[in-house]
Parts: C-alpha cells; sequence; structure tokens
C-alpha cells in the first residue's frame, strides 16, 4: 500500500470539534448559567439585547450586530442578565373576584325557592317578563321590589309598591338597599320567604 495514499490522521481538535472559525460559546451570566447583555445597536441607537462573543441582529431595526461589539465580557463588560429559563418562576396570584364575594342567597316560601346569585339583581313582583320572582298574587306590585346578593349578604330594595316590602315584620322604606341577615324573613305583600345563604 502506498503511503501517499494512505488516510490522514484525524483534524486538530479530533472528531467533533468545532470549525476553527466557530463563534466563542456564550459567557456564563449568574450562577453558571448562560446570559446576555444589553448594548446600543449603531445602526438605529436602540438598546438590545445579544449573546456575549457571539453575532447577532438588533431586535429593533434587524440590523447584524458584530460580535466586536460586547467582546465576550471582560472587566468593563456590560452587566450581564440571565435567560430566561435561568430564571424563577414566581407564582401568579388569581386577581380580586370584581363581584365580591363568591356565593349566593336562596329565599323559600310558598311559590317556591329562588337562587339570587353575586353580581346580578333580580327583580320580584307580579310582571313575569321583568320579574324573575314571579309572584301570581293580586297584592304584589308589577315589579315590587329588587334583591341582590353582596359582601355575603342579601340585601333587598322596594321599588315603590303598594303594599310594602317588610324585613322581619318592619316596612322598608321605598327606594334603599337594605340587609336581610340570613334565616331572617322578607315579605313582598303578604307573600312571605325566609332567607338562606350559602357561600
Amino acid at each position: 500500500m502506498n503511503p501517499e495514499n494512505q488516510a490522514q490522521g484525524p483534524p486538530p481538535g479530533g472528531f467533533g470539534a468545532p470549525p476553527a472559525d466557530a463563534p466563542a460559546p456564550p459567557t456564563p451570566g449568574p450562577g453558571g448559567a448562560p446570559g446576555v447583555v444589553q448594548v446600543k445597536c449603531p445602526s438605529c441607537n436602540m438598546p438590545t439585547m445579544v449573546t456575549p462573543g457571539q453575532a447577532s441582529v438588533c431586535f429593533s431595526c434587524g440590523q447584524p450586530l458584530p460580535a466586536s461589539l460586547t467582546g465576550g465580557g471582560g472587566a468593563g463588560a456590560a452587566p450581564m442578565f440571565p435567560l430566561t429559563g435561568a430564571m424563577s418562576a414566581q407564582p401568579l396570584k388569581p386577581p380580586a373576584n370584581p363581584y365580591g364575594s363568591i356565593g349566593s342567597a336562596t329565599i323559600v316560601g310558598a311559590p317556591g325557592q329562588f337562587s339570587i346569585r353575586s353580581g346580578a339583581e333580580v327583580k320580584v313582583g307580579r310582571d313575569p317578563a321583568q320579574c324573575p320572582v314571579h309572584l301570581a298574587e293580586p297584592r304584589v306590585s308589577g315589579v315590587h321590589a329588587t334583591l341582590k346578593f353582596e359582601s355575603a349578604q342579601l340585601w333587598v330594595k322596594d321599588e315603590t309598591s303598594n303594599n310594602g316590602t317588610y324585613v322581619e315584620n318592619q316596612r322598608v322604606p321605598a327606594g334603599q338597599w337594605i340587609p336581610v341577615p340570613p334565616g331572617a324573613h322578607v315579605r313582598f305583600g303578604p307573600v312571605e320567604f325566609s332567607v338562606r345563604v350559602d357561600t
């Protein structure tokens, strides 16, 4: 076998070594994780993030940024920022409920039981088109009263009814929100309900 035809040995650096002109690996940031630095783009003068020692592009204008811009770190290098994957995740906190407490109240009486949920106002009266709490009693006004559940409390407002709205047998003034305690009785004209709060 001719010695000139024999295969030469592996290239300098061994098999799998990066080419000589390959960019240097990123400089580790705090804790040994790869980091990035903030630099000013020479084209648009806007700040952008780059990996030290590697060519990149400006996030603002898209122009290429030379590797020499960061120089791979050192004493005068820009401050390091850890990559997103190297940062600890912060727990998410759910936003506050805009309607206050979660829950509902139920009024129970001879006509049936009706649930009043948080965040809605429910009309009570003889007019079925306007009143989810429909009372087919001639002494109840078309729109007799309004109920709402707010801050873990049932509230009632009389809508200037003819025969009045009562909480524990006390007539309430028209147009004012009056609290109805759990277990209390509320009456629309002659039709009475007991109140249950479900939290």
